[in-house]
């Protein structure tokens, strides 16, 4: 551990002691080192039940589910999976097979802004719909080339019968460059609205 290079990550998936206690001291003394583990010294085997732990905590340490790996082919795979999706977040900003995302978000409105790209700015467009009491489901921020200029995507739920009022404050805010308003079943026919109308009603019978 000690040979590794300063600005490294360590993914370990086991649970021996004296491993924990110094990759602990290894984590406070040197800058840039990270540590990922499925496995924490002494992790109970209950779905509750009272679990404290050090390295856990550590600012510097990332947990993951238990991967469970019993053959060496079988762990060489999952890191190089584990590497794959680390690299592919960090060029996409994106998670794959993330787990218990909502599949169903019932969202109605969506209000897109384009503006300069600077500190506080996002804050202040999420402000104005806070303040108008608009519940935000989604929202995607992608920056433009350059890092000068953004467009912010979203999705919302709430009464809008203000939304010309709601536009007009987003527009004024500074840096903004565009904004716009779009009813997300603004195009749904009598069909559309039947067929969703009786989904929502099955759905609530299996509840």
């Amino acid at each position: 551990m000690i040979r590794r290079p300063p600005r490294s990550t360590l993914d370990r998936s086991s649970a021996a002691s004296d491993v924990y206690k110094r990759q602990i001291e290894h984590l406070d003394k040197t800058k840039g080192f990270w540590y990922g583990a499925d496995v924490f010294l002494n992790e109970p085997a209950k779905k509750e039940a009272p679990f404290d732990s050090k390295l856990a905590k550590h600012p510097k340490v990332v947990g993951s589910h238990h991967v469970g790996a019993s053959t060496l082919e079988a762990e060489t795979a999952i890191g190089i999976e584990a590497v794959r999706m680390v690299k592919e977040y960090g060029a996409s900003k994106k998670v794959n097979n993330c787990v218990n995302l909502a599949m169903d978000v019932k969202t109605t409105h969506c209000i897109s802004v384009k503006y300069v790209s600077k500190v506080g700015a996002l804050a202040g467009i999420l402000a104005v719909l806070d303040k108008h009491g608009l519940k935000i489901e989604e929202l995607k921020n992608e920056v433009f080339k350059d890092r000068m200029a953004c467009v912010a995507e979203i999705h919302f739920t709430g009464d809008v019968a203000k939304k010309d009022e709601i536009v007009g404050e987003l527009s004024k805010l500074e840096g903004a460059m565009a904004v716009s308003y779009t009813h997300l079943r603004a195009h749904e026919t009598v069909l559309d609205l039947v067929c969703r109308l009786l989904l929502e009603k099955k759905k609530k019978k299996k509840k």
